[in-house]
């Protein structure tokens, strides 16, 4: 096989992290309505129920800051200028998120978002919102994580084991 005959069955494969992204973006597209296509601009109070949305996945506590004490909802809006498709299945989710009944997500007790991230957890894969709240836990978790502020109330300046060797930070 020539270097060229090697390098052009690479140019057509897809990895399968790739494959599964292309088939979750499509599958979630095909899911929306028409109407969350065309308008898929992000208001004022998209942007307050999407950082509602994250603080019900990560709200504050002894250990550390709420998603949206990090700013994390910023980041999601960053990523939603440069890629549409994101976009719209957060601004159909935020809609959707809106016009809940009885009340709105921003109006129910943190109970009630909760239970409503748990029903969420265990629905119908291929409803948009519900991928937008996998892709929305994971990525928060991310950029959660990845913010040095985080790990202010851990307890990092002892070994991990009692007597395994001391950490190189101190």
């Amino acid at each position: 096989m020539s270097e060229s005959d090697n390098t052009s069955t690479h140019y057509f494969s897809l990895r399968r992290r790739d494959a599964l992204k292309l088939v979750t973006s499509f599958l979630a597209c095909c899911a929306l309505p028409g109407a969350a296509l065309s308008q898929h601009q992000i208001t004022a109070h998209d942007s307050s129920t999407l950082a509602s949305f994250l603080n019900a996945i990560i709200p504050a506590d002894e250990f550390g800051p709420s998603a949206t004490d990090l700013d994390l909802h910023y980041e999601f809006l960053i990523i939603a200028e440069s890629y549409s498709k994101f976009r719209e299945i957060m601004v159909s989710t935020c809609k959707w998120l809106g016009d809940l009944k009885p009340m709105p997500f921003l109006s129910l007790r943190s109970a009630q978002q909760q239970q409503l991230l748990h029903q969420l957890a265990q629905s119908d894969q291929l409803l948009p919102h519900v991928i937008f709240y996998g892709v929305a836990r994971n990525l928060a978790y991310y950029f959660y994580y990845a913010n040095p502020q985080t790990r202010v109330h851990l307890s990092m300046n002892e070994a991990p084991q009692p007597r395994g060797y001391p950490p190189p930070w101190t």
